[in-house]
């Protein structure tokens, strides 16, 4: 899991012009059917119009990223509309790096894995991943859809590890 020493604050936070139909919920009690013991984070969304709008978990201080070679993985509980996940690092020089995003296309639990040894997109600095890399969004959450009923989306048991050295 990730560190319990200096256990991080998560904060929730909105961002993008439909914020109208984009709530979140700060940590919320650990469920009868939540795959692990602990908190757990909830997005709750409903668009009723064409906007974007994006929920983003986010640690504070942010959380160094070690490894050379590293994954994300998290348990992820969607209802299948096909809202959009991703993940964000900031390198030293504060080049933004995204892992290639995930659609969420099922119902119920699933462990999700965005693998961080090549980076599907970036933005800002010079194109070239400058150490230490520290965790800034430990998940975005794009509705992929317009939703007529309220939908939501829970996160639980974040985690940072290894991979392999290819």
């Amino acid at each position: 899991p990730l560190p319990a020493a200096n256990e991080p604050t998560w904060g929730l936070f909105r961002e993008g012009p439909g914020l109208g139909g984009l709530t979140i919920s700060r940590a919320v009690e650990t469920g009868l059917d939540d795959p692990v013991d602990g908190p757990a984070h909830q997005f709750d969304y409903q668009l009723n119009a064409v906007a974007w709008a994006a929920g983003n978990l986010r640690a504070t201080p942010r959380l160094p990223v070690t490894q050379r070679q590293f994954a994300l993985g998290m348990w992820v509980k969607g209802e299948g509309d096909r809202v959009t996940l991703n993940a964000t690092f900031l390198d030293a020089q504060n080049e933004s790096w995204q892992p290639a995003p995930i659609e969420v296309d099922w119902v119920g639990w699933r462990w999700v894995t965005f693998r961080c040894d090549v980076f599907a997109n970036r933005w800002g600095g010079d194109g070239v991943v400058q150490r230490p890399v520290t965790l800034y969004h430990a998940l975005s959450i794009t509705p992929g859809v317009l939703a007529a009923t309220p939908k939501s989306l829970r996160v639980q048991g974040l985690t940072l590890f290894s991979l392999p050295n290819p």
